[in-house]
């Protein structure tokens, strides 16, 4: 489907040119977290299958997994601009049968999205609090995109329990400095880790980057810390295992 284009955003392509997914130059583009947060959960999501994406930013991670599957996505993300390229991405690729954007609060989830429904979650939150006397970016869609400005992680993963079935599984990309409050947020919404995959930005590093899944009103036993992936080469371009991620390997 033709689709109007902005004179700031251009069309880029993930999964081998299989999806195109609209970008502005500044903003909005998609980073590789959400990327490798959509192959992680691929594998776990099935064509009869609800799935929730929170903080959804211009769709990318339910663009992703909606080219590997026929589930239906309900997509939610606060900002009137990015909700407007996620719609029209969807409308780019004809998976608007598929895909369905609400431009809205995550916080405000349960009143237009089914509790106890979904069989999978996904999300790539802001990363950082905002200390007093902290600045944060002068861009506001980079600063609620980056920042807990608008939803923190205890409302993110109160909000993913409360949209799952039970045994349905939730995977969120994060920094691993807030590992001790997933945990933490985790159990007082009935979620258990069931694994965490670490990365690291290059060989020698520390680990910069943590996928995880949990799943809800599970037992406590079988948590599975995997070895950890190395994003970058001694040249600094990705590691194969990094490509044959994002390509949908």
């Amino acid at each position: 489907m033709q689709v109007k284009l902005n004179s700031d955003e251009r069309v880029d392509y993930i999964l081998k040119d299989r999806i195109q997914i609209i970008q502005t130059n500044d903003s909005f583009a998609f980073s590789l977290d959400t990327l490798l947060l959509g192959h992680f959960a691929a594998e776990f999501i099935h064509d009869n299958h609800k799935v929730a994406d929170l903080c959804a930013g211009n769709g990318a991670a339910s663009l992703f997994l909606a080219a590997q599957n026929k589930a239906k996505y309900d997509l939610v993300e606060i900002q009137p601009k990015m909700a407007d390229i996620a719609r029209r991405s969807i409308l780019l690729n004809d998976l608007e049968d598929h895909l369905l954007v609400h431009e809205a609060d995550v916080n405000d989830a349960f009143s237009f999205l089914a509790k106890d429904t979904y069989d999978v979650v996904v999300c790539n939150p802001p990363y950082f609090k905002v200390p007093a006397g902290h600045t944060v970016n002068p861009d506001e869609a980079k600063a609620i995109a980056r920042h807990e400005i608008k939803i923190n992680l205890e409302q993110v993963i109160q909000t993913a329990s409360g949209l799952l079935k039970t045994r349905g599984k939730f995977f969120m990309v994060h920094r691993p400095e807030r590992l001790n409050e997933i945990i933490l947020g985790m159990q007082k919404y009935n979620l258990t880790i069931k694994y965490i995959q670490p990365f690291i930005p290059k060989t020698g590093k520390d680990t910069n980057l943590i996928v995880l899944q949990a799943t809800k009103n599970s037992n406590p036993e079988g948590l599975i810390l995997k070895n950890d992936i190395i994003v970058h080469n001694e040249n600094d371009e990705y590691t194969k295992e990094i490509w044959d991620m994002i390509d949908g390997e």
